[in-house]
């Protein structure tokens, strides 16, 4: 029995001093080993991380847009003894981690400025940025992303596994809508027009409360939900603004307004590209909220579609009242 349990011991032992080393691959023995050399990588953490997205706006008055310039440092996982210049270039092909559905933005539309930067010996970050330029926006057509990664590396040190690419995106749209903002500043820099110069109605009936100057004065429709107004100014005139109170509590107030203009009454030019927002702003009855057109429209007729109420959206038409207290219109 001794000599069984002796050989029942020594299986283990055997089968150790039989066992061959590691296979590359193995956890013992990874196929690329750990590397312990300073990274270069790219970290911007303002959100979005990595990426900035420029709007293109077309309008009927041409495209909304600024020419832009993108900025963004190169850094090191730790410091080395010596400088390391660190090159970069737009990469198309890396468009798609961006968004799935992203495609590459054309390379006329951006100019890499500085196509290399210089992390100094003992810094972890480069000592100027790298700068992107946007350019020809006015020519955009479609929406798209420019990648710009690290292309090229000088020094002591390698590319990290990640963080390689930062995104340069264009986001375009087109509208139809003439309103430049729904700012009281740009308000405050036209002239408004007499408001005893022109009548307002609802359904054929003149509503005297909405000109009158009296922002206690207000107007609810008889019927809940949306409604419309016609403003006649009696004769064309150039209008560069409309601008409501709504003269109640925030909950009767619409939250979104349609306007659109005609010569005759007839054919209508939309100003809002159907209903937009309202911008949302502390209200009291002297609240005043505009919408500014890029340029003055020339117009007899204005219509005034309004939204429904937020006590509306939230409890049912027995609360969809939007209340109206002044419409004021501006050159």
């Amino acid at each position: 029995m001794k000599t069984k349990y002796c050989l029942l011991f020594a299986i283990p032992l055997a089968l150790a001093a039989c066992q061959s080393e590691p296979e590359v691959g193995d956890l013992l023995y990874p196929a690329t080993p750990e590397t312990y050399e300073a990274k270069v990588y790219i970290n911007e953490t303002a959100m979005p991380g990595n990426q900035h997205t420029t709007k293109v706006l077309r309008t009927p008055y041409g495209v909304q847009a600024q020419a832009d310039t993108v900025s963004f440092y190169v850094r090191l996982t730790k410091p080395v003894a010596q400088d390391v210049t660190v090159g970069v270039a737009q990469v198309d092909s890396l468009a798609a981690g961006f968004a799935d559905d992203a495609t590459a933005l054309p390379a006329k539309f951006t100019s890499v400025v500085t196509p290399s930067v210089t992390i100094p010996a003992g810094s972890m970050v480069s000592s100027a940025p790298v700068r992107v330029a946007l350019t020809h926006l006015d020519e955009v057509e479609a929406s798209g992303v420019a990648p710009i990664a690290i292309s090229t590396i000088q020094g002591e040190a390698v590319a990290g596994a990640d963080h390689q690419v930062y995104y340069v995106a264009v986001n375009y749209e087109e509208t139809q809508s003439r309103v430049k903002s729904q700012s009281s500043k740009d308000l405050k820099a036209l002239t408004k027009i007499d408001p005893s110069s022109y009548t307002v109605t609802v359904g054929g009936a003149t509503i005297a409360e909405l000109n009158d100057g009296d922002k206690e004065t207000y107007y609810v429709n008889e019927a809940p939900g949306k409604y419309e107004l016609i403003i006649d100014l009696g004769a064309e005139k150039p209008v560069s603004a409309f601008a409501f109170q709504w003269g109640y509590e925030k909950g009767y107030c619409p939250n979104s307004v349609e306007i659109l203009t005609s010569l005759d009454g007839t054919n209508w030019t939309t100003i809002t590209d159907g209903y937009n927002d309202v911008a949302y702003i502390p209200n009291t009855a002297s609240t005043t909220f505009p919408f500014v057109l890029y340029e003055p429209i020339q117009c007899r007729y204005a219509k005034v579609r309004l939204g429904d109420c937020s006590y509306g959206l939230d409890y049912g038409d027995d609360y969809n009242y939007p209340v109206l207290s002044e419409v004021r219109l501006y050159q």
